[in-house]
């Protein structure tokens, strides 16, 4: 039960903090770069406040690569992983759209956007994501089902990696979740014009769910159902995969080498 609540109270400050943060962005103008610092500073909290608790993987991708590094250690909690980072995700999702709906809706109505259009995308990516960033894309271009896939899954496969290493060394272990928030800060300033830079299955799919259902049908799925599933929960879940075998390789290299 205290790994559910753990994960369940990381993710949901993580998601709201993060998804807050780009409703400023959509509503105010504020620039990638205070984005990102958002997203980091929402990572930093959310991993102290539950690894009391939890482990604070506070993401799906993470939970696998741990449970493919420790099955046996990991396996007993995965499940209550999973399931409180699903309900954290979802959970924070509804607190955005209560406390930011009516200012997304006066913006709507300003902006002359129907929700339930193709043009939704530009208010529903508060709570979900697209490939290339609606607020960007006039600077990227478009962007390619491949390519948001690389960028996802390999994003995804850099932050992972990092956590694995960061979170086995005892001698920073007060710190690792300071520098885990700026790494991931980082990969979202240089990525997000592209997918947004998301690099987590319950950031993305259960919200996206969530606008699906709050009147946002006509955009909630703009890129399509399968591609959608395929960039942001298939690329995580693979780049995470990835980094688990990459982080095995290596350890075998450096233990033979000693």
């Amino acid at each position: 039960m205290k790994t559910f609540l753990g994960e369940a109270l990381g993710t949901f400050i993580l998601v709201f903090l993060g998804t807050s943060s780009v409703a400023f962005s959509v509503l105010y103008g504020i620039s990638l770069f205070q984005v990102a610092s958002v997203w980091c500073i929402a990572v930093i909290l959310g991993i102290y406040l539950s690894r009391k608790w939890s482990n604070a993987h506070l993401n799906p991708a993470v939970s696998v690569a741990f449970l493919i590094q420790s099955p046996k250690t990991e396996w007993p909690s995965f499940s209550s992983n999973i399931l409180g980072q699903l309900i954290g995700g979802v959970c924070a999702a509804f607190a955005t759209y209560l406390v930011f709906d009516s200012d997304l809706a006066q913006y709507e109505l300003q902006s002359e956007i129907l929700r339930n259009t193709s043009d939704g995308i530009l208010t529903s990516c508060v709570f979900t994501e697209y490939f290339p960033n609606p607020g960007l894309s006039h600077i990227v271009g478009e962007v390619s089902v491949l390519k948001a896939f690389c960028v996802e899954g390999g994003g995804t496969s850099l932050l992972v990696l990092f956590i694995l290493y960061v979170s086995e060394s005892k001698r920073i272990h007060r710190i690792a979740p300071v520098l885990i928030g700026i790494f991931l800060g980082l990969l979202i300033y240089f990525l997000a014009p592209y997918t947004q830079g998301g690099f987590n299955p319950t950031r993305d799919y259960i919200p996206r769910i969530f606008v699906y259902f709050a009147g946002w049908q006509g955009s909630a799925f703009q890129n399509g159902i399968i591609n959608s599933l395929l960039v942001y929960v298939i690329g995580p879940f693979i780049g995470a995969i990835l980094a688990a075998f990459v982080k095995h390789l290596l350890n075998q290299l450096f233990l033979t080498k000693k």
